[in-house]
């Protein structure tokens, strides 16, 4: 049986690099990495292994952006384009076609023109609302938050998935992730991401707990390659 990686970024700039954010450069060559090792796959290929049996590569491996940074289309996009690599990105739905803060500083979300021409080579899945905690909402109330957003990008060319922001989910809490697992399965949501940094056994036994593995500007290369080959090293 094989594995699933799965990536997870945030924002790309053309120099800085910081927790949440690579350069191009570094963006380049991990892209160049994984392709030449890995067999990159669609956020559709993995809701089709779930809802439908789909069998994936055993050295798959999806690429994900959280938030929908608008330099997600300018810098990222482009480089993806150019190596025929899909990646998806996963949208706040009160962010997008917004100039506003998030983290403390004004940042820039894609707009609908900009997700309609990322569409070649870009999937599009929910992050939420309004990048609010879910371990701050009641759960009685998860599945009208999920729905609310699903509602807010109903034009939008959004598939079945949900990462949860902060990588915040009812994991130690039984009952708790019930409810949550009811609400997604109500709201036709069929495949949730958290973070984890670990690589995830095919064929995916609990599809509303895939992990994923941070990718961070001030990691080396020799770590993102630790990374993506083992997942979380201690």
């Amino acid at each position: 049986m094989g594995k699933l990686r799965v990536l997870m970024y945030h924002k790309v700039s053309p120099t800085h690099r910081n927790f949440l954010t690579v350069s191009v450069e570094q963006l380049q060559w991990q892209l160049d990495y994984v392709q030449k090792h890995f067999t990159v796959v669609k956020l559709s290929d993995v809701i089709a292994h779930v809802e439908k049996g789909k069998t994936l590569p055993k050295n798959a491996l999806l690429i994900t952006f959280d938030d929908g940074y608008a330099n997600n289309f300018e810098l990222a996009y482009p480089e993806f384009k150019l190596r025929q690599l899909p990646f998806c990105i996963f949208l706040v739905a009160d962010f997008i076609n917004k100039h506003t803060e998030h983290d403390g500083i004004q940042q820039q979300f894609l707009s609908h023109e900009q997700i309609s021409d990322m569409a070649e080579y870009t999937e599009f899945a929910y992050h939420s609302l309004a990048h609010e905690n879910l371990m701050q909402i009641d759960p009685k109330d998860w599945l009208q938050h999920i729905q609310s957003t699903k509602a807010k990008c109903a034009e939008l060319p959004m598939l079945n998935a949900w990462a949860y922001t902060y990588g915040q989910f009812p994991k130690h809490h039984p009952q708790a992730y019930n409810i949550l697992e009811e609400a997604f399965k109500t709201a036709n949501i069929s495949v949730a991401f958290r973070i984890g940094n670990r690589l995830n056994q095919l064929p995916l036994a609990h599809p509303y707990k895939v992990q994923r593995i941070d990718v961070k500007g001030h990691n080396s290369m020799l770590l993102f390659k630790l990374k993506t080959w083992f997942g979380k090293l201690f």
